[in-house]
């Protein structure tokens, strides 16, 4: 049975029905949110929390929205591993691991928490594992032959008890997948949540690869920053750390303003890097982060104030659609998948990329 990662709310609920009842049945309802009209509040890791009572009193607890129970009970546990090299992306799905089994998905999660923290690495990542435990998700990046890891974007050591686990599992991603993902390309005006809820029944689970989904503008902030070369080479790590340390702490408390003081900014996502250049005689490096806005924000409303030395801003991105990955069996093919996909008739009609 799928797990899904999305619950309408409200008079939407009725719509969906009508939607998966009738041909061509708009999703056009007004839009609530995200992901749905939702009192409670969303934790970093992406999942809604509720207050709920309990021996010691309320307290708040994540929520699993629609998470279907495995047979027989038990605990909710799914581990995805796929690739990010972009020779792998370019056919028309995406061979991808799919593990439920609860007892290996927790030593994953055991493995990944247990990692100690490493220095931000600048090497692109090769492969993603999304975990989900009970009422637990972690989204971890991974490139082996860099060795870099980075859990909930946290850097941390690939090294020891997480490389012995995460590595078998990568091995069986590329000798012996067991599922197909194929990446849904669905207009802007749909609501995430109903789209999910449509999607659900139909193939093994159908989730957000990125959340908060960006539906509404967003643009990017830089910040670049230009030094000469130490003449001393023992102090060139330490040139760059700084350099680096610089960039994360100016750009990480611009975006801690934005989010504090702007109703109309969703998320802030990053610090990444852009570029680094590290001569010999001089260091260039810029970094960014983005800036997702409320679907819907007026053009007046997208400016930066505030701006200091070092910093400045990229040109507005409007996105026409976002991203739903869905989960096939292996034996799948290619026009059923798609046929799957036409089944959830709205206007604009679903795509894939």
């Amino acid at each position: 049975m799928p797990i899904v990662h999305g619950h309408p709310r409200g008079g939407c609920s009725a719509l969906l029905l009508l939607a998966l009842l009738t041909p061509l049945a708009p999703l056009g309802c007004k839009d609530e949110g995200l992901l749905g009209k939702q009192k409670d509040r969303l934790t970093d890791a992406g999942d809604y929390i509720t207050r709920v009572r309990g021996a010691k009193g309320r307290r708040n607890v994540p929520v699993l929205l629609e998470a279907a129970r495995p047979l027989g009970g038990g605990t909710v546990a799914r581990l995805l591993v796929q690739p990010l090299d972009k020779r792998l992306l370019r056919g028309r799905f995406v061979r991808v691991l799919y593990v439920s089994d609860p007892a290996q998905v927790a030593a994953v999660r055991g493995a990944l928490l247990a990692a100690r923290s490493a220095p931000f690495r600048t090497c692109e990542p090769t492969w993603r594992l999304d975990v989900r435990y009970g009422h637990f998700t972690h989204l971890a990046r991974l490139n082996i032959p860099c060795e870099r890891l980075e859990v909930d974007g946290k850097s941390l050591a690939y090294d020891g008890r997480v490389a012995e686990v995460i590595r078998g599992f990568v091995r069986r991603a590329v000798r012996r997948p067991t599922h197909k993902l194929l990446r849904v390309r669905v207009p802007v005006e749909h609501d995430p949540a109903l789209i999910l809820k449509a999607l659900s029944g139909r193939v093994v689970e159908a989730y957000l690869p990125e959340r908060p989904v960006r539906r509404g503008p967003h643009r990017k902030v830089f910040f670049t920053i230009a030094r000469r070369a130490p003449s001393d080479p023992r102090q060139l790590d330490a040139a760059v750390a700084a350099i680096r340390k610089t960039a994360r702490s100016s750009l990480s408390s611009y975006a801690y303003q934005l989010k504090v003081g702007r109703h109309e900014v969703v998320a802030v996502q990053g610090p990444s890097v852009v570029y680094e250049r590290f001569g010999a005689r001089v260091f260039e490096a810029r970094y960014a982060i983005d800036v997702l806005f409320k679907l819907g924000t007026p053009d007046y409303m997208l400016g930066f104030l505030g701006l200091g030395e070092h910093f400045s801003v990229g040109h507005v991105v409007r996105p026409k659609d976002y991203q739903v990955d869905a989960i096939f069996r292996y034996d799948t093919r290619v026009s059923q998948m798609r046929k799957t996909i036409a089944q959830v008739a709205v206007k604009p009609p679903l795509g894939s990329y």
